[in-house]
């Protein structure tokens, strides 16, 4: 039987992905803006997401002592590695992006109304997941969760650029 807390979770997982595929729908769909400057920061947030979707799979594989056998997302221990060490919830971080591309690259209401939508309930499950891991993994997660930011590619970026001495 599944709690309440992880029902609402899991229900924010499945509006987030169901208005990230509505959005790119509409983005293949419906007519184009004629922006291209704004084209052009959607590709670049879009080149930006790929990694930030895939990689972490790899990163929690290797260093998360997975048990044998499941998921990467069963890691055993907080990783603090690769886009770990930049912002806490890397793939999250990839599916705000690909929602801000998709909005660029179509720059149509519908799109951009999708992709606020979706934004929001992705918010709404990394909040969720956040307090699950906060409950998984106690201070070593609170401890990690004070050094490095939710989503702030560029703040994250910054302070591990500085190193940890920087991290207070």
């Amino acid at each position: 039987m599944t709690s309440p807390a992880a029902r609402q979770r899991d229900a924010a997982a499945t509006i987030a992905a169901a208005l990230l595929a509505a959005e790119l729908l509409a983005a293949a769909l419906l007519p184009r803006g004629a922006q291209a400057i704004v084209r052009v920061v959607g590709a670049a947030c879009g080149f930006l997401a790929l990694p930030m979707l895939f990689l972490p799979m790899v990163t929690l594989r290797k260093h998360g002592r997975v048990p044998p056998g499941s998921d990467y997302m069963q890691t055993t221990v907080v990783v603090e590695r690769g886009l770990f060490a930049v912002v806490r919830h890397p793939q999250y971080t990839g599916y705000l992006l690909l929602a801000v591309t998709f909005a660029c690259l179509s720059q149509h209401l519908a799109t951009v109304l999708l992709g606020v939508a979706g934004a929001i309930a992705l918010v709404y499950w990394t909040l969720a997941e956040d307090r699950d891991l906060r409950a998984r993994f106690g201070t070593a997660y609170e401890d990690y969760r004070r050094r490095v930011p939710m989503f702030n590619v560029v703040a994250g970026t910054l302070r591990y650029v500085r190193g940890p001495t920087q991290h207070t």
